[in-house]
């Protein structure tokens, strides 16, 4: 469905966080690589510009997720950080995510 979402140009940059995110997610749950090159790629091609504040917090914490399984679990923990600091993270939800993310990736680079 994200791929027939991007075929609109002023849809692409979301279809592919949400495209992002998912294989992010299958990557979590299988370990295959080729979901997690292809969720750099996705991540890679994203201009956030025109991004909702739910959109822009979906992509900074993909982003911290894609540090965490590349090894950088101290970079991951940095973003994950400034996500829950972010007045907005509240009221946008999703904070208890975040935080999960956060303790794994300062666990994992204790």
């Amino acid at each position: 469905m994200a791929d027939e979402a991007r075929q609109l140009p002023e849809r692409a940059d979301s279809a592919d966080l949400i495209a992002a995110r998912a294989l992010l997610e299958r990557y979590r749950a299988s370990g295959a690589p080729d979901d997690l090159e292809q969720a750099r790629q996705r991540l890679r091609g994203i201009t956030p510009d025109r991004f909702t504040d739910r959109e822009r917090l979906e992509f900074v914490v993909g982003l911290g997720e894609a540090l965490f399984f590349d090894g950088s679990p101290g970079a991951a923990a940095d973003v994950f950080d400034a996500v829950l600091r972010s007045p907005d993270t509240p009221m946008l939800g999703g904070r208890d995510l975040v935080l999960d993310w956060w303790a794994s990736a300062v666990d994992e680079e204790a």
